[in-house]
């Protein structure tokens, strides 16, 4: 992924109507994070949202999977988003099937 700013953020503000327009194809994956503390709830709410999405749109877990943000201080690399990365390159996501 490219680093868009020093400051390591990668946010990108979009209209509603635009979100609106790209589903579902605008939503990729289902991310969540928080450390080893928060992810049972957070993992558990997360499925019940991909679970709904899937649904709705027809979709599989396979087109739009459950990611879980593994760097930064909170985890075993971490687990907070805007914090810096803690585990090498290309390790930060894990797909976690629900």
């Amino acid at each position: 992924m490219a680093r868009l700013s020093q400051s390591g953020y990668n946010e990108i503000v979009v209209s509603w109507s635009e979100w609106e327009r790209q589903l579902p194809w605008g939503v990729e994956a289902f991310v969540f994070g928080g450390g080893e503390r928060a992810w049972k709830a957070n993992f558990r709410r997360i499925c019940e949202h991909q679970a709904s999405f899937l649904a709705k749109y027809g979709l599989t877990a396979d087109e739009v999977p459950v990611l879980r943000y593994d760097c930064g201080p909170g985890g075993p690399h971490g687990g907070h988003p805007f914090t810096p990365a803690t585990a090498p390159v290309g390790e930060c996501w894990v797909e976690v099937p629900c």
